[in-house]
């Protein structure tokens, strides 16, 4: 986790956690970081290449996105 706190704040490179755990105190420490994706083991290919995609995709749609429409 502190490498994740280090590489956000000097690179502002997108980060997935990739995890087999979920209790609350590990949430509680990734809640700490600004983070791009949380999936949880075991996963499938088609989640990890979502979170990636939607993680590096991030900036991009920061820059020029508009809010959604309500459901």
């Amino acid at each position: 986790m502190d490498l994740c706190y280090k590489l956000k704040d000097k690179l502002n490179i997108p980060i997935v956690f990739l995890t087999a755990y979920s209790d609350q105190e590990i949430l509680d420490r990734i809640s700490k970081v600004v983070y791009d994706g949380y999936l949880l083991k075991p996963f499938t290919v088609e989640s990890l290449k979502s979170s990636i995609y939607l993680a590096l995709e991030k900036p991009h749609r920061s820059a020029n996105s508009k809010p959604l429409p309500p459901y």
